[in-house]
């Protein structure tokens, strides 16, 4: 798709084009720091400060990915072989950059969004996809479900 778009040349692609070329590249940085994230949980090394990264991840691919490819999906649908108008590069280009910044931006102070709340995780709970398979510690100490 890049090899596309540059073959095309920046000024000639259409506005579901962009949008396209945009989230791809923000699903590279998303998957990226996806991959990061679980080279982190499977050598031990993730804590409370690179947690974060979880969020980033999940930003990324949602904010910057799904909902820029999703807009210019529409658009596609919606207005077929249409020329590229200024108000649709203003908005794929500001969809990208709202992705950005979901990704990399820091929590306001006493904001708990992007934070990993819970502490260093534990090696019977995966952070991304919840308590492994066999794993006892996926209850908390209050939790007395099933006690007969």
């Amino acid at each position: 798709m890049a090899y596309r778009a540059a073959t095309i040349g920046y000024g000639r692609l259409t506005n579901p084009q962009l949008s396209i070329v945009l989230g791809l590249t923000t699903l590279v940085i998303g998957s990226t720091l996806g991959v990061i994230v679980q080279i982190l949980y499977a050598t031990n090394n993730l804590n409370e400060q690179n947690g974060v990264l979880i969020g980033a991840h999940a930003s990324a691919q949602v904010g910057g990915y799904l909902i820029l490819v999703a807009a210019g999906l529409a658009e596609w649908i919606l207005n077929p072989g249409g020329r590229r108008t200024r108000g649709g590069e203003i908005q794929s280009w500001l969809l990208f950059l709202a992705g950005l910044t979901l990704a990399t931006g820091r929590p306001r102070s006493g904001s708990t969004m992007g934070r990993a709340d819970r502490g260093p995780p534990c090696r019977d709970h995966d952070p991304l996809h919840g308590p492994r398979a066999g794993s006892t510690r996926h209850a908390g100490p209050d939790d007395h479900r099933g006690a007969g």
